[in-house]
């Protein structure tokens, strides 16, 4: 019953409600009846379809780098559901909407004497975090924006609670999965759909998931407790591989009659495909800087008019091997059936940083968030994989 995660009259601001775990919290509080206490801050009110389908709803319009907005959205507000991050536009703009949106909430959230429930993620703890990881481990290293954003943005609410005493509780979810989830529901199912799900070492390495509405309890839990200033993992706690976990994806898809596949590619094999890859990317590079200074090299281009033209060049004097091999790195190819065996689609490699995450052994402990915060995973991957399937079902 979500009844025992009642707000007890408090008014609620959320940030990223028209988000996949926003939008989910907003339909959580709506039906438990806490409608006209809340109130959501939106950048764009053409995405907000998902709850406004619940009626009329308080809405707040503005960039949450607008500091002045965002103190007005706070505004008599007893507590702040911080969920928005950079997810569009250039990686400039995205890197100020984590951080300095984060600095502007917790100002915010400073000046209106507000709790804030901070949605971090796993991802603090780096690209290859140790097999074990609790919240005494220290934070990694990545070169991926969202971390490092989320890494900084992190940091930056630590200080307010250190230095300015802000009451707020930081959340670290590991993979969360869900209906209306791009990343790790829409994606996959249609990556199966197009037959170019790639899977590392037979997809032995651990899926740490996490249903969305464990999530929600989490950040109810952590806006009721009396507790301030902490970290918590907040996952499902029993990781899978992630061919089992995928392997849900794939038997709906079978139940539909669609015909799916997927491809297991050796780790040691991937690397080497991307380390070539960018070999050939620095050369080119090197090739294009050389080109701009050399006269003979200008001279047999005007032929082939301005630059728009020079892929024309490119086919005509480049060696065909050199083609070929640029063709390989950008893709890899699967057959589409034991049956048809000249069936091919085109994959492309997962990125450096995939690799290792999809080859990870990690296991995020929750000890922490069950001992302080109540925390227990009422949704099992069993049914959260079924709740998937039925909203699939009914919507494409």
């Amino acid at each position: 019953m979500v009844d025992e995660f009642m707000m007890d009259e408090q008014k609620i601001l959320i940030t990223g409600a028209t988000g996949f775990i926003g939008g989910r919290l907003t339909e959580r509080l709506i039906l438990d009846g806490q409608k006209k206490r809340l109130r959501i801050f939106v950048r764009d009110l053409t995405r907000i379809a998902r709850i406004a389908r619940f009626g009329e709803l308080e809405y707040v319009h503005g960039d949450i780098l607008d500091s002045d907005r965002v103190n007005e959205a706070a505004a008599g507000c007893n507590v702040i559901f911080h969920c928005a991050y950079g997810n569009r536009g250039d990686s400039i703009y995205q890197k100020k909407v984590t951080v300095e949106g984060t600095k502007n909430v917790c100002e915010a959230a400073l000046r209106n004497s507000s709790r804030l429930i901070y949605l971090s993620t796993v991802s603090v703890y780096g690209n290859d975090p140790p097999v074990s990881v609790d919240e005494t481990t220290p934070s990694g290293t990545s070169k991926v924006l969202y971390d490092m954003s989320k890494r900084k943005a992190e940091k930056i609410v630590g200080e307010y609670v250190s230095k300015h005493s802000l009451n707020a509780i930081t959340l670290r979810p590991t993979i969360v999965y869900g209906p209306f989830s791009p990343v790790w529901a829409i994606n996959p199912i249609s990556q199966l759909k197009e037959k170019c799900l790639i899977l590392i070492d037979e997809g032995r390495g651990l899926c740490n998931y996490l249903y969305v509405d464990n999530l929600v309890d989490a950040m109810l839990l952590a806006a009721r407790t009396e507790r301030t200033g902490g970290s918590y993992i907040i996952s499902d706690g029993s990781p899978v591989p992630w061919r089992e976990f995928y392997g849900y994806y794939k038997r709906m898809l079978d139940d539909q009659g669609v015909e799916n596949a997927w491809l297991s590619v050796d780790r040691v094999e991937l690397e080497r495909l991307n380390k070539q890859r960018m070999n050939l990317v620095y050369n080119l590079k090197g090739l294009v800087k050389t080109a701009i200074s050399n006269e003979s090299f200008n001279k047999a281009l005007l032929p082939y008019g301005l630059i728009t033209n020079v892929k024309s060049f490119i086919k005509e004097k480049l060696p065909q091997k050199a083609i070929k091999t640029f063709r390989s790195v950008r893709t890899s190819h699967i057959k589409e059936s034991q049956e048809d065996q000249s069936a091919q689609v085109a994959i492309e490699p997962p990125r450096p940083e995939d690799i290792i995450k999809f080859s990870s052994k990690s296991v995020f402990s929750i000890e922490k968030a069950q001992k302080e915060l109540g925390f227990t995973p009422r949704v099992d991957l069993e049914e959260g994989m079924r709740r998937i399937a039925q909203w699939h079902a009914a919507l494409f």
